[in-house]
């Protein structure tokens, strides 16, 4: 087993941004969706910033009058799709190897249903890390409500102190603050970097998902030198 912070039993991840990059799969269906549908076709990078958020609120915003239904469709129509042009994002399988080898939990998180989070992971070989997929379908409210996090927690038996969320939005910073977690976000994804830090990250992956390890660990030591 490698080094690992002793505390530590459980990484809340998100998906979108932090280990899974489907951006340009994601936004192109959207966009050929959104001609189907007779909506305004908005721009690339606005429909990047909505990557990470409820997609319902997405489609409400571009005129959708049944936002709910229209996500169903979208993810059943274009899901297959997405999945298969999704790539991991750097060092993302070096850290959730990193993760099993320390015996510390893995538990995607994410505004995605479980369905189709567990599509992505599938496509890219990643369903074997992660201990739970845990998605919006499951909660009253998506991120930011803090329901998910509390929801990985209570089916994990789980102390907020034995656990961090990662994350590369402020929604994601949010939900684990909301719940006392401690928030660890990730540049690279879809926030900015001061967008997370207002929102209350309480450390930033500057370099992405891939120097998490080196980050819990070097945190850990300063906590056994402090304590």
């Amino acid at each position: 087993m490698r080094d690992s912070p002793p505390d530590l039993r459980a990484v809340l991840l998100d998906l979108d941004g932090t280990i899974v990059d489907a951006a340009d799969g994601i936004i192109d269906a959207i966009l050929i969706f959104a001609r189907e549908q007779g909506l305004a076709e908005p721009t690339r990078a606005w429909l990047r910033a909505q990557i990470g958020k409820n997609p319902e609120d997405t489609w409400r915003q571009m005129g959708g009058h049944e936002p709910a239904a229209m996500s169903a469709i979208f993810s059943e129509r274009y899901g297959p799709l997405i999945a298969s042009r999704a790539k991991p994002t750097p060092g993302s399988e070096e850290t959730l190897v990193w993760l099993a080898e320390a015996g510390i939990a893995s538990i995607a998180v994410t505004t995605r249903t479980v369905d189709s989070a567990q599509r992505v992971l599938q496509a890219m070989g990643f369903d074997r890390y992660f201990k739970d997929v845990l998605g919006r379908d499951l909660v009253p409210e998506p991120k930011p409500s803090p329901a998910i996090v509390h929801l990985a927690l209570e089916r994990h038996h789980l102390l907020p102190t034995h656990s961090v969320m990662v994350g590369d939005t402020s929604a994601d910073v949010l939900a684990a603050r909301g719940a006392g977690v401690a928030a660890y976000g990730v540049l690279g994804g879809i926030g900015a970097e001061q967008e997370l830090r207002d929102a209350g990250a309480d450390f930033i992956l500057a370099n992405g998902i891939g120097e998490l390890a080196d980050v819990l660990n070097a945190r850990a030591r300063h906590k056994d030198i402090h304590s």
